[in-house]
């Protein structure tokens, strides 16, 4: 028992001494990165780069993480002070637009459309004003139609207590458009909401 002992401490202290066969830890050259270490020591992180990931698109519709900063930026430029849906006003071909497309009857729900340079009508915010806020938005990344007249413009409506949306989408043509109707999953106290396939 003794002699296992013995064996056991001689490896354990090889170990000890050449660190498990771990990685020697580099060495960084402070002064030629440019950081003064005078007033103590430096903290620094090394990340490792790793492969870029390779996103692909279903339809040429873009993915959650790619989009959605485009997103975020028109809905800033904008302050979530949508234009109107019937408007006259005539947009630059690259333009940002954040347009109104629906609140329905109680209020409380609101559809916005994204028009971006990047996509064009690309991208619908569903808002659940839920404690009066305008903070509770869900990002669709589905295309629309901007048709700007009143007989395409999109709608909410309740039927029996699931609420509805209606909006023009594109066809094959350039100019050609139909009308959809979805689904809304919503009324959650953490305002989610989002297209349901039926």
């Amino acid at each position: 028992m003794r002699k296992y002992g013995i064996v056991l401490l001689g490896v354990v202290s090889i170990m000890l001494l050449f660190g498990c066969g771990a990685k020697e830890e580099p060495t960084i050259d402070f002064e030629k990165l440019g950081i003064d270490t005078t007033d103590g020591p430096t903290a620094v992180f090394i990340a490792e780069k790793k492969d870029e990931e390779c996103i692909e698109y279903d339809n040429d519709q873009p993915a959650d993480n790619s989009y959605s900063a485009v997103i975020d930026r028109v809905l800033n430029e904008y302050e979530y002070k949508p234009v109107p849906w019937n408007n006259t006003i005539e947009f630059k071909e690259d333009a940002d637009i954040l347009v109104d497309m629906a609140e329905d009857s109680t209020g409380r729900y609101r559809a916005y459309g994204i028009i971006s340079k990047e996509k064009g009508a690309n991208g619908i915010i569903l808002n659940d004003t839920i404690n009066g806020t305008d903070r509770n938005i869900n990002c669709i990344f589905e295309e629309w139609f901007y048709t700007a007249t009143s007989t395409d413009e999109p709608y909410f409506s309740w039927e029996e207590n699931t609420l509805y949306f209606t909006y023009p989408v594109p066809t094959s043509g350039e100019s050609d458009h139909e009308i959809k109707k979805v689904k809304i999953d919503c009324g959650y106290d953490t305002g989610h909401m989002e297209f349901v396939d039926e």
